[in-house]
């Protein structure tokens, strides 16, 4: 009977593999839940949180007591989660899917229905009932404030819809965050204006009085996304209106009206082509550029979604970035500026369909994915704008969670080290790699020192290499990582250098078969029919298993083959590659072996063995590394 097996090639194979799977290993973010809805205590936020202190305040659409939905808090930490209000789904309103607005230490809100009962909604001519929802439905939503103590609820306005009677209307189902300039309230309703259901703009003293229709009638279309004020302009979106095309019905606009209703204009009209079509989200206002997203799925068009800039005199609009599907698609929200950086959510695309967090500079340059939802704990579909908290952002997901209820998460830009650098230990004359592992808004800077003063590269390159190293480049070695947002610095990892031992690389053959019996040992460079066995040894098994070692260092692939004729059962033969130390010395003196793993402290070494040589050079085999960390030998002299 016989068995064989191939040596010299398996640590080639080994190393194939980890170089593949370490390619194949995404990039780690630092990402965290803060905050997973269970349904008691919400579900489903949709819209951006508000920061004041260390407290984030936001709503869901849904869960709560009714189902309705709820007004919570919790710290920048994840700890101290409370409820300050569970909609009702009548007189408070019911499902918000706004942000809040703070002013002092009061929050103010919309519901999207809920309120009054059985308001009526004419739907447009060609439209039936698509746009309103049809029909008669409970509430058309509520304006509210409360304190962020979650005292003094109170209801401020209730939206009816239009008056037929009268041909005047407030609107319906609010969906946008609420501006607010000094005591005065503006807002938008997505429908419900002058029995065409396109929507209004409105405003109303923060005690509830005043309210007032803005703008209705021929204006925006389904305005979606809140508004934003310079001196007495308002700058918003409509998800639809705009121009006619043949092949577009109305794709969005960008617009602005004079706070007391007067020279409305459009300053886009999205077409539904390379330029986007169906902005939902906040505009973003920074000195005279406006900033925004379209969803590019709205009213029928296609496209992924786009992230545009426009000059409020309506000159200068730009597509600074185009989705792919793969990096993001259908921003839903509006955007976020850190220093020069525009930061922001898609709600669906990434690699795995399912929404994505990213930052893009200003002039459109340097975009990058900092996090793609996976679903399930991860979070799924963020619709809700981020906020910006020092070097972290935080945001909410409509879904997923450990509950698939969406969750709250925080995402830091700044740079933070996952891992520690490795201590270890080389010989001269090899080379060393540190590497780092860190996480952050990309582009990160690597700057690498040698005993904390001296600066030894810096760049986009997160290994330092050292090669043919000496002595003298023993000692600690560090690294900052810094990007736009912050630095960090890692802890010094220690390198030591060591004298190398004089070896070579061995074949170990387990044996094992009956004690006393022979086993023929071949070999050959090629299994048949290219090659043939050639009888290499025989060996008289004293124990089972036992070592046999091939010192004859051959310089090619070498195949070897174990057979014990007569022998019912197959002799077990096993591999592997073996490191022999060359001893040398007086015969007669004593010689103690030692090793220390590479990766590790550099004074942890560990004796394997004293060895009295018999010849003025010797070979000692080192069997005890198998499976085990690589290491590195000393060999030191005994009396």
């Amino acid at each position: 009977m016989q068995t064989s097996v191939q040596c010299r090639t398996i640590s080639r194979w080994v190393g194939l593999l980890l170089v593949c799977l370490t390619a194949l290993t995404a990039r780690p973010q630092s990402y965290s839940v803060l905050h997973n809805f269970t349904g008691a205590d919400g579900a489903y936020p949709e819209a951006r949180l508000v920061l004041t202190g260390d407290m984030l305040y936001g709503t869901t659409c849904g869960g709560g007591i009714s189902n309705a939905g709820t007004v919570f808090r919790i710290k920048l930490d994840g700890t101290g989660f409370e409820l300050l209000h569970q909609f009702s789904s009548f007189g408070d309103g019911a499902n918000p899917q706004a942000g809040l607005a703070l002013s002092g230490s009061t929050l103010y809100g919309t519901t999207s229905g809920g309120g009054v009962s059985n308001y009526l909604c004419v739907a447009p001519s060609g439209k039936e009932g698509a746009a309103c929802g049809g029909g008669r439905v409970e509430g058309g939503g509520t304006l509210f404030k409360i304190h962020t103590d979650g005292s003094a609820f109170a209801v401020l306005h209730r939206f009816v819809g239009p008056d037929l009677s009268s041909g005047l209307a407030d609107g319906l189902s609010p969906q946008a965050g609420l501006l607010l300039a000094g005591s005065v309230i503006y807002g938008t309703t997505f429908q419900g204006g002058q029995a065409l259901c396109p929507g209004v703009l409105f405003k109303l003293h923060d005690d509830g009085s005043g309210f007032a229709v803005i703008k209705s009638g021929s204006g925006p279309w389904f305005p979606d996304g809140g508004l934003v004020l310079s001196g007495s302009t308002l700058y918003g979106t409509s998800c639809s209106g705009g121009t006619l095309t043949p092949t577009i019905t109305y794709a969005g606009m960008v617009f602005r009206v004079s706070t007391n209703g007067s020279d409305f204009s459009m300053l886009k009209a999205f077409s539904g082509g390379s330029d986007g079509a169906a902005p939902y989200g906040d505009l973003l206002l920074a000195g005279t550029t406006l900033y925004g997203t379209t969803s590019g799925d709205g009213q029928g068009n296609v496209g992924n979604g786009t992230i545009f800039k426009i000059n409020v005199d309506g000159s200068g609009y730009a597509v600074l970035k185009t989705f792919s599907g793969s990096d993001g698609s259908s921003p839903r929200a509006g955007l976020v500026l850190v220093g020069d950086i525009l930061c922001g959510t898609t709600s669906r695309g990434g690699s795995f369909g399912l929404g994505t967090v990213f930052k893009i500079n200003i002039n459109g340059g340097d975009f990058s994915v900092l996090k793609s939802f996976a679903g399930g704990a991860d979070g799924a579909n963020p619709f809700g704008e981020l906020v910006v908290a020092g070097p972290d952002l935080y945001g909410t997901t409509s879904a997923g969670g450990a509950f698939s209820n969406g969750l709250v998460f925080r995402i830091s830009l700044a740079p933070a080290l996952l891992a520690p650098l490795l201590t270890q230990t080389a010989e001269i004359g090899s080379s060393v790699t540190f590497k780092a592992q860190a996480a952050g808004a990309r582009p990160l800077t690597y700057l690498w020192y040698f005993q904390s003063t001296n600066l030894l590269a810096t760049g986009p390159d997160s290994l330092l290499q050292l090669t043919n190293v000496e002595s003298l480049q023993a000692g600690a070695y560090s690294v900052m990582v810094t990007n736009a947002f912050g630095s960090c610095t890692s802890a010094p990892a220690q390198l030591g250098i060591i004298a190398a031992v004089p070896r070579r690389t061995v074949i170990a053959l387990s044996l094992s078969g009956a004690p006393g019996s022979v086993l023929n040992l071949d070999t050959t460079t090629g299994l048949p029919p290219t090659g043939s066995w050639s009888t290499f040894d025989q060996v008289l098994i004293h124990n089972s298993p036992q070592w046999y070692f091939d010192l004859s260092a051959p310089s090619a692939q070498r195949f070897y083959r174990a057979s014990q004729p007569g022998a019912l059962n197959s002799p077990v033969l096993a591999c592997d590659s073996l490191v022999a130390l060359t001893l040398s010395g007086t015969a007669g003196n004593n010689v103690r072996v030692d090793y220390i793993n590479q990766s590790g402290p550099i004074d942890a070494w560990v004796t394997l063995a004293t060895v009295t040589l018999t010849n003025t050079s010797q070979l000692y085999i080192d069997t005890s590394g198998i499976g085990q960390p690589a290491r590195l030998w000393r060999l030191v002299p005994l009396p």
